[in-house]
């Protein structure tokens, strides 16, 4: 399932990975996030891509709602503006991915497959990413961040520009 705000990119990602049909099947391509909850209500997917720029509400906001309409859905949160908090905030919502539209297509596929499998997948490549949240100490069942981290995160006018990728399968 696929849940953006912009048309063309809903289309588009409804499009390319109807394609690989032997993998994917998109049962609801929505705008909103009431129109999110009611289709994972509905439909129970197996994964659903969330924008983090909704319209009514931020992608983040709205995760205890899908998590209670279908509780069994794994969730690639995208956005085309991250932020370094957005990341931290994505990782501690339970959320298995989290990754750039801006990406390569490559790149997002890979999320989806992993995600998909259940795996984490986290990637953002102008966003700093902190290098203590792939620690397979912090990917256990407690999401929240220890302070080292979160002061890691605050961004710096010399890190603004600066590109990371960061990927977590769960040691596999």
């Amino acid at each position: 399932m696929v849940a953006d705000g912009w048309l063309l990119l809903r289309n588009l990602l409804t499009v390319s990975l109807n394609r690989h049909s032997a993998r994917y099947e998109v049962v609801a391509a929505v705008e909103t996030a009431p129109e999110a909850i009611a289709a994972c209500a509905t439909q129970q997917p197996d994964l659903l891509i969330l924008d983090l720029e909704l319209q009514e509400k931020s992608g983040l906001r709205v995760v205890p709602a899908l998590r209670q309409a279908a509780p069994g859905t794994r969730l690639l949160l995208c956005t085309a503006h991250p932020t370094a908090s957005q990341l931290l905030d994505a990782w501690r919502s339970g959320a298995g991915g989290f990754v750039e539209k801006t990406n390569t297509w490559d790149e997002f596929q890979e999320a989806v497959d992993r995600v998909g499998r259940g795996e984490q997948y986290f990637s953002s490549h102008r966003g700093r990413t902190p290098s203590g949240l792939a620690s397979p100490a912090l990917l256990g069942q407690d999401r929240t961040a220890p302070q080292a981290m979160q002061a890691e995160m605050a961004p710096t006018a010399s890190q603004s520009d600066s590109r990371a990728a960061w990927s977590v399968d769960n040691g596999r």
